[in-house]
């Protein structure tokens, strides 16, 4: 057991004290998903600690048929789309737009993606990864 908390710990008890836009836009978010609606505060706010944001250009693959998803992802900027193939075309399911959470479900159960997504636009996307 440890005495004192750790200084990581300090921070992370510390954050729910932000007033930042961004902390707010995330555990907005996170309040969406039922499976995380039940988590303290302050484990909301731990959370931040382990996304990662990362920039994909326009037409990048975000995930295809048979992917077991490593990480959950929240658009913070840019579009992308959930699609199926019909032939040699595209078939355009459900576009996605900053805040829109991708992947949540098949993230907590680790089950593999049945249909493709990518970029539409170059996008700013939070990852959760296990």
């Amino acid at each position: 057991m440890r005495k004192f908390p750790t200084f990581l710990d300090q921070i992370v008890a510390r954050i729910g004290y932000y007033t930042d836009p961004d902390k707010y836009f995330f555990t907005d978010r996170l309040n969406q998903i039922p499976f995380f609606q039940a988590l303290q505060p302050m484990d909301k706010n731990a959370l931040t600690f382990h996304m990662e944001l990362k920039t994909y250009i326009s037409g990048a693959v975000l995930q295809s048929p048979g992917d077991l998803p490593g990480h959950m992802m929240i658009i913070v900027k840019g579009v992308a789309v959930l699609y199926t193939m019909v032939g040699d075309e595209e078939l355009k399911i459900e576009y996605f737009k900053r805040g829109d959470i991708i992947n949540h479900t098949l993230f907590l159960y680790q089950k593999p993606a049945v249909l493709n997504m990518k970029c539409v636009t170059d996008c700013d996307i939070l990852l959760l990864a296990y």
